[in-house]
């Protein structure tokens, strides 16, 4: 396999895995939102801070999720600049 192939190959590779990053951090930002709203909704009395709580936690993992869709961008560019050498 040439060069040019291996490092495609790994800059596939790198892309792949922030697609998988940012589709993880989805699932986990809908469990743990899920579950502090339950928190907030089951205590007696009901706590509203929970909830507001898991605002702050969906804007925390909408940052991480644009960075990684950033940076996912910024490999692709790399890519298509190396496939066209």
């Amino acid at each position: 396999m040439s060069d040019k192939h291996q490092h495609l190959q790994f800059l596939q590779d790198v892309i792949a895995r922030m697609s998988n990053h940012g589709f993880l951090l989805k699932g986990w930002m809908i469990t743990i939102v899920a579950g502090l709203v339950a928190l907030s909704l089951s205590l007696k009395p009901q706590q509203p801070k929970l909830a507001f709580v898991s605002l702050a936690v969906i804007t925390l993992f909408w940052l991480l999720d644009g960075y990684f869709l950033w940076r996912e961008k910024q490999f692709i560019e790399v890519c298509d600049n190396v496939r066209e050498l």
